[in-house]
């Protein structure tokens, strides 16, 4: 579940990097799959096969 932050938004990144390439934008309270886990970092999945990578700190991992 993304969480809110200062930005209202969050950008979903190419690579587990923040110079790396946007690839999606997720909101507050959305719900993704994880798909990894990467030091400070979630692989997430987007719409239509899409996949990508946030920092964990503006998220939160449950078990639903």
């Amino acid at each position: 579940t993304i969480l809110e932050n200062p930005l209202g938004f969050l950008n979903v990144r190419e690579n587990p990097s923040a110079d790396s390439q946007i690839v999606g934008t997720v909101y507050p309270s959305e719900i993704h799959p994880l798909i990894s886990e990467q030091y400070e970092w979630y692989e997430i999945a987007l719409e239509e096969g899409v996949t990508g990578w946030i920092a964990s700190q503006y998220a939160v991992v449950s078990s639903n």
